[in-house]
């Protein structure tokens, strides 16, 4: 009997901690990198343009949204995620400011486009992609551009791009954060959506720089296109 009691009086216990953490634990919020929002332009190209491989770091291929607090340190989040595998984000995120860019209607990603013929390939090495203890996000990537035939690449280049989080009235929205008995969960969630916000901007300064290189190619290699493999 005295052995019933105290299972009893365990599970109670134990029960009220379950309920206790749960309720003390913040929900997990998840992100998305978002596209340019600018209209293409009238005169429709009629390449069709082929992105992928899109290549991340291992330590970023996680849901955790990693942030860099020093040289050798990284920092993920809890509670903050994004909302699918960064590196297809980062592929349809380019792939989408592309065909405004270029502008063209005619992009896939590879390799699951299968056998749609393409006219150039565009593969991007991200070596970084994190938001650091000086409020800017931090992209480093090298890209290619190859012709669909010869394979060979005609385009090599590296990019270095530093965006701040402060856009998009972002001071304004931490500091109603932060006014009243506003919890740090919500502080935080302006700050991570801020970074989210600041990398997409980044991508976009990216997919310019690879639009323009697109556009500066020669016309013949237009009409040297297989089907993409």
């Amino acid at each position: 009997m005295l052995l019933k009691k105290y299972l009893t009086a365990l599970s109670v216990v134990i029960a009220a901690g379950f309920l206790v953490s749960c309720a003390s634990t913040p929900p997990t919020n998840f992100y998305v990198l978002t596209p340019i929002t600018e209209t293409p332009g009238d005169a429709q190209s009629e390449l069709t343009l082929g992105i992928g491989p899109i290549r991340i770091p291992n330590h970023l291929d996680r849901p955790h949204i990693v942030t860099r607090s020093g040289p050798n340190q990284l920092q993920l989040a809890d509670f903050h995620h994004w909302a699918e595998p960064l590196n297809k984000n980062i592929a349809r995120v380019l792939a989408e400011n592309l065909a405004i860019l270029v502008p063209s209607e005619h992009v896939v990603l590879l390799p699951q486009a299968g056998r749609t013929v393409v006219d150039y390939r565009v593969a991007v090495d991200i070596t970084r992609f994190d938001t650091a203890s000086d409020d800017h996000c931090h992209l480093t990537a090298r890209w290619s551009i190859s012709g669909a035939k010869s394979r060979d690449v005609m385009v090599r280049r590296t990019s270095a791009i530093k965006e701040s989080i402060a856009g998009d009235s972002y001071g304004e929205r931490l500091a109603a954060s932060q006014a009243g008995d506003q919890s740090q969960d919500n502080v935080q969630h302006v700050r991570y959506a801020a970074m989210a916000a600041a990398q997409s901007r980044a991508l976009g300064t990216l997919s310019r720089e690879i639009a323009d290189a697109i556009r500066a190619l020669p016309a013949t290699e237009k009409t040297a296109a297989e089907p993409a493999k």
